[in-house]
């Protein structure tokens, strides 16, 4: 992967167990809960392993071997203890980040590995 000047964004990569316990529905349920921020203006939180060194705005989640959607950043917050999470699980983060529409569908998704972590990348639609 090229070197990234300035970054615009970050890529984090959803494990696929998440939608095997995600409790509306499974992939299908979580797309259109995800893209319900479009509609009904709430934002969802993502764990990552710290905070970017980067002040970036876009948030782009990859499953499935591709990159499918993007989000706005709105903020990081540290949590000092476990959050419940959408898919029915609690868990715990370094630092979690704030996501919010719009909710941008790639078309077509963008083909890559998963990583852990994330990754800086640059505005990529």
């Amino acid at each position: 992967m090229k070197r990234i000047s300035q970054p615009q964004g970050i890529i984090k990569t959803l494990p696929i167990d998440f939608f095997d316990n995600y409790k509306n529905g499974g992939l299908s349920g979580f797309e259109k809960s995800f893209m319900g921020m479009n509609i009904y203006n709430y934002h969802w939180i993502f764990s990552l392993p710290g905070k970017p060194k980067y002040d970036v705005l876009y948030f782009y989640l990859l499953f499935n071997g591709a990159i499918r959607y993007r989000a706005n950043i709105i903020g990081y917050e540290q949590i000092d203890e476990a959050v419940n999470c959408a898919d029915g699980s609690s868990r715990t983060a370094k630092i979690w980040v704030q996501v919010s529409s719009p909710i941008i569908k790639a078309n077509p998704p963008i083909t890559m590995k998963g990583f852990q972590g994330f990754r800086y990348t640059e505005m990529l639609f």
